[in-house]
């Protein structure tokens, strides 16, 4: 549902030049999506998340200057290649310890890019993407200590995140009453 929120907000608030979702999880996000689309061989539920992330991606590209823009798509390849090879090492579950290590650093970049998310989802985003991680954190954190503790560090990263949402969210309101 996060995604959905980002995309929806992205098509309504086109014109702005504020990202919804930060550039390397963007980024992280429809390289790890593209390979278990690849993997899965199609199934549905990567179909429609590789969308999403195309979206998502596609909005942010939008607003990167021209010389930015080919760095970006280059980074995007490089986070494929490397997830290619994460998801086929033998004897490891590249795919599940992948999507917890994007999950930190998603909940990292969004803590540090909190001002320059845009304001209109800002909070319907964080609470979303809270509930999406705690839910993959409960059903899989029996599987690796890395599971276990990335998860709760994401967790705690992202209450961490909702706070400074909040906290911008009434300093927003105190300007308009002034």
């Amino acid at each position: 549902m996060a995604y959905v929120i980002i995309v929806l907000c992205g098509i309504q608030n086109r014109k702005s030049h504020l990202l919804l979702m930060p550039l390397i999880a963007g980024s992280l996000n429809f390289a790890w999506e593209i390979n278990a689309l690849l993997l899965s061989r199609g199934f549905y539920g990567h179909v429609l998340w590789t969308g999403l992330d195309v979206l998502i991606v596609v909005h942010n590209v939008r607003f990167l200057e021209k010389g930015k823009r080919k760095k970006y798509l280059l980074l995007i390849v490089v986070f494929i290649l490397v997830l290619y090879g994460m998801f086929r090492i033998p004897n490891v579950d590249g795919q599940r310890i992948s999507v917890f290590a994007i999950d930190l650093i998603m909940a990292i970049e969004y803590v540090l890019c909190a001002k320059q998310i845009a304001p209109q989802g800002r909070i319907s985003v964080g609470v979303l993407k809270l509930l999406g991680d705690l839910f993959a954190w409960l059903s899989n954190m029996e599987s690796s200590v890395f599971v276990a503790v990335c998860g709760l560090i994401v967790l705690l990263l992202n209450l961490f995140y909702l706070a400074i949402c909040l906290e911008q969210s009434s300093h927003s309101r105190k300007k308009v009453q002034r």
